[in-house]
């Protein structure tokens, strides 16, 4: 019950930080510098996870604002940003649901007008359903870190296709981005 109300805390916390006056949100969408994404895991991460299936894949969402922009062009930025997670897998006969929240900070760098790259960091915690004083499997509750770089391509002005290698959980993940 505790992880329930943490993980709905996160999200309430993310679309608290990105709730600002309607004139200053549109101004950062019309810039470019606030994105959300949501994904999907296509390739999960190798690991010593043997005796496990995945049963629904992992999925993500994400939103991030700009903090610096032009460092190296006028239209590059650092932003920072929140997300969370989740996924269910079977370990033996059993199933586990496992949530997560991570803070995110991305440096973005456009290649063409739609076409855009970006690497990044994400540090957060695992929130699984095991119950630790009956079962002996370790889960995923923890901290987690991940380092991964994507690329976004905008079939219109702020919507677009995302994917993105990761060293986390998901190696492969790709989804739809919004700026």
């Amino acid at each position: 019950m505790k992880r329930s109300i943490y993980f709905c805390f996160a999200i309430a916390l993310v679309f608290s930080c990105f709730s600002t006056e309607q004139v200053f949100a549109q101004k950062l969408i019309s810039e470019n510098s606030f994105v959300v994404e949501a994904g999907v895991g296509i390739v999960p991460g190798v690991g010593n996870r043997d005796f496990y299936s995945r049963e629904i894949p992992p999925l993500r969402l994400t939103a991030e604002m700009a903090i610096v922009k032009g460092i190296f062009g006028d239209k590059d930025f650092f932003s920072l940003g929140l997300g969370g997670g989740y996924f269910k897998y079977a370990y033996m006969d059993t199933s586990y649901h496992v949530g997560h929240i991570q803070a995110l900070v991305n440096y973005r760098y456009p290649l063409a007008p739609r076409l855009t790259a970006y690497v990044g960091y994400a540090l957060g915690y695992y929130f699984d359903s095991y119950n630790r004083e009956t079962e002996l499997f370790s889960g995923y509750d923890g901290l987690f870190s991940e380092v991964y770089l994507g690329l976004g391509y905008y079939f219109y002005k702020n919507i677009g296709a995302f994917a993105k290698v990761s060293s986390g959980e998901v190696l492969v993940e790709a989804g739809v981005s919004i700026r």
